[in-house]
C-alpha cells in the first residue's frame, strides 16, 4: 500500500493482540479521513472489546471450577 492510498482512506486502524484495535487518525500531521476514529473502527473496537470481556469471564469461570476441583482433591489426598 502506498502512503497516498492510506492518506486518502476514510478511516484506518492498527491491530494486534496487545493494542487490540487502535484508530490511525493521522500520519505526519496529515489527517486520515476526518482525523477522528471512523464509525467502522469504533464498531470493530466495541465488538472486539465485548469478545475479550466475554472470553475473560468464561476463562475466570473455568479457572474457578478447576481450582475448586483441585481443592477437593487436595483435601482428599492430604492426611491430617
Amino acid at each position: 500500500m502506498e502512503i497516498t492510498e492510506l492518506l486518502d482512506a476514510d478511516e484506518a486502524f492498527l491491530t494486534n493482540s496487545i493494542i487490540e484495535i487502535m484508530p490511525l487518525t493521522c500520519i505526519d500531521d496529515t489527517s486520515i479521513g476526518t482525523g477522528k476514529p471512523g464509525v467502522l473502527t469504533q464498531k470493530l473496537m466495541s465488538a472486539y472489546r465485548e469478545l475479550i470481556e466475554k472470553e475473560l469471564a468464561d476463562a475466570l469461570i473455568r479457572n474457578k471450577r478447576i481450582q475448586q476441583k483441585l481443592n477437593c482433591y487436595f483435601f482428599l489426598v492430604v492426611p491430617f
